[in-house]
């Protein structure tokens, strides 16, 4: 006898499996360990200093200020020496923690070498280091001398999103060093004639 209707025993063997996957997702999560939750994990390949420096923007800056927005935080740098990309002497990029890489432990006059696009939103998987973290001095030393931020008030004057226009600001000195060179040449040619009357 095996204790069953030979109609159930089939069955059972279907089942069983089916009865054991679904116990093993259920008890799975519980029992991984104290880990974050994947949502609030960043897991990535570190990036390897070769593909971070082909960056659009590369700076070294102190942080100056932060603003949260959102699920997002606005972190504004004083920007002390520029590596790549047309960066003003203070920039402020945006960040968010969790699965999206986001940038941790962002405290107010940390020092930070960034890498990041032209949208500049700050990830930890694209380089972006404080720099007291291991390995950050050798990567600042391997970018080079660089050079200085631009001015802010100059930039805006070719930033085309600063509001400023540029191309009405040309007209405006052309037609300034027009009405002075008209005004020379008729203050020369005044002279002249008086000098004429006077021989």
């Amino acid at each position: 006898m095996d204790g069953g209707p030979p109609s159930v025993r089939p069955r059972l063997r279907v089942l069983l499996p089916i009865l054991a996957a679904i116990a093993l997702i259920i008890v799975w999560p519980a029992g991984r360990g104290p880990g974050v939750s994947p949502a609030a994990a960043c897991s990535y390949t570190p990036i390897t200093f070769a593909r971070a420096r082909d960056a659009p923007v590369i700076f070294l800056g102190r942080v100056v200020r932060t603003k949260a927005a959102g699920s997002e935080t606005l972190v504004t740098f004083s920007v002390e020496r520029v590596f790549s990309g047309w960066v003003t002497d203070e920039v402020t990029g945006s960040t968010s923690s969790g699965a999206s890489c986001g940038l941790e432990n962002v405290g107010f006059q940390t020092q930070w070498l960034v890498f990041a696009g032209s949208d500049l939103e700050l990830r930890a998987n694209s380089g972006t280091r404080r720099m007291d973290d291991r390995g950050a001095q050798a990567w600042l030393d391997a970018l080079g001398a660089g050079y200085p931020p631009r001015q802010h008030s100059l930039a805006t004057l070719f930033d085309p999103e600063s509001g400023f226009d540029a191309s009405a600001a040309s007209r405006r000195v052309f037609d300034g060093t027009a009405l002075i060179v008209l005004s020379l040449g008729g203050i020369g040619w005044l002279r002249k004639r008086r000098a004429r009357a006077v021989s």
